[in-house]
């Protein structure tokens, strides 16, 4: 897997090893910058479920000033510390290990705001004792909490629709990439 585009154009990232992770597409990564790419210089970038962390390191690489990490996997993390080490942007990133939704319970009590959210949870997985998916889960927190910024964007890829009401985000578009979805939210104008 490489950086599509920006600084780092065609560097080559470390991938965890096995089925720790499963890759964001370089056709879908080049989707969600193209879509941002006037609004992505100097954004903070939140990269939830964060895998190997390409889509945070591909939104350094294309000027965001500073990517946060949620990633639970050991081997995912070290990853993600050793592309941000080759890289030279540890001083750009915060990596959080450990619960996606504990992490980003965190972030909304330390009153973190983001310019643009990428959200990639493992396909139809449910939240510990309960029914309701990592997604809707991940999905009804962003949408209560104030960590979306008033004109920021949320992606979200999955294979199937979100299920969860939302009051504060609206989804503007949908768009098939392969095998995959991509949702695209902004905060609702009367929030």
């Amino acid at each position: 897997m490489r950086i599509a585009g920006g600084k780092y154009k065609n560097h080559k990232l470390i991938t965890p090893k096995g089925n720790a992770t499963r890759p964001t597409s370089e056709k879908l990564r080049q989707t969600v910058f193209n879509i941002c790419q006037h609004t992505i210089e100097d954004a903070t970038f939140l990269d939830v479920f964060a895998g190997s962390g390409a889509m945070g390191l591909e939104a350094l690489s294309r000027g965001a000033s500073h990517a946060t990490f949620l990633e639970k996997n050991r081997l995912a993390l070290q990853a993600i510390h050793k592309n941000l080490t080759n890289l030279q942007l540890s001083d750009h990133a915060t990596v959080l290990p450990g619960d996606a939704l504990l992490s980003l319970k965190k972030l909304a009590q330390k009153n973190a705001s983001f310019d643009l959210i990428y959200i990639d949870p493992p396909y139809g997985q449910k939240v510990p004792g309960s029914s309701q998916t990592l997604l809707d889960a991940t999905l009804a927190f962003i949408d209560t909490s104030n960590l979306l910024t008033p004109s920021g964007i949320l992606f979200l890829e999955e294979a199937t629709a979100p299920t969860v009401a939302l009051t504060h985000l609206t989804l503007e578009k949908q768009r098939p990439v392969g095998d995959s979805h991509l949702y695209q939210y902004t905060q609702a104008t009367n929030y």
